[in-house]
C-alpha cells in the first residue's frame, strides 16, 4: 500500500512539478539567475574586454574632434574614458541583468549558466571577440560594395538619370 500511495506522489509531482517550477519564476529568481549567468559569462572582467576591444574606436573619436594628437587621444582614452567606463560596471551589469531576466525564465538562465561553465561554454567565451572580429573583417568587401552601390545610385538620382519613368495618360 505504501508503494501505490509513494507512486500517486510520484505520479502528481511529474504531472504537476513543471506549474510548481514555473510558478517559482518570479523576479526575484530571475534577477538571481540573471547574475549567476552573467558570472558564467565573465562578469565584469567580460565587460572590461569590450572596453578594452573599444580603445581604437574612443581614439578615433576623440581625435575625430581635431584636437588632439594620436599619442595626446590615447592617453586621454588611457587615464580617462577607460577608468570612467570601468567605475560604471556595476550599475552597467545591473542593467544587463534586467534585460536578461525580461528575455529569459529562470530556467534558460541556469541552463545557460551551465553551458557557460562548461568547458565548451569557456571555449565560446574565449573565442566570441576573435570570431567577430574576423566576421566583421570578413565583411567589409560586402559593406564597400554596399556602400559604392549606393553611392552611384545617391549620383544618379543627383543627376535626374535614376528618375522614374512616367507613363503618357
Amino acid at each position: 500500500m505504501r508503494n501505490v500511495a509513494a507512486a500517486a506522489v510520484l505520479a502528481g509531482f511529474l504531472q504537476f512539478g513543471p506549474c510548481l517550477a514555473q510558478d517559482a519564476d518570479t523576479a526575484d529568481s530571475r534577477a538571481e539567475a540573471a547574475l549567476s549567468l552573467q558570472q558564467a559569462m565573465g562578469g565584469s572582467t567580460a565587460v572590461i574586454r569590450v572596453f578594452a576591444s573599444l580603445r581604437p574606436t574612443l581614439i578615433k573619436l576623440i581625435m575625430q574632434t581635431g584636437h588632439l594628437t594620436l599619442s595626446h587621444a590615447a592617453e586621454m582614452v588611457d587615464k580617462v574614458e577607460i577608468p570612467d567606463l570601468q567605475k560604471a560596471v556595476p550599475e552597467m551589469l545591473a542593467a544587463r541583468a534586467k534585460i536578461l531576466a525580461k528575455y529569459y525564465t529562470v530556467h534558460d538562465m541556469q541552463v545557460m549558466t551551465a553551458f557557460y561553465r562548461s568547458p565548451t561554454g569557456q571555449k565560446v567565451l574565449t573565442n566570441q571577440g576573435a570570431i567577430s572580429a574576423e566576421f566583421l573583417a570578413s565583411m567589409q568587401p560586402l559593406l564597400r560594395n554596399v556602400q559604392a552601390h549606393a553611392a552611384e545610385l545617391a549620383k544618379k538620382q543627383a543627376e535626374g538619370t535614376d528618375r522614374p519613368t512616367q507613363t503618357a495618360p
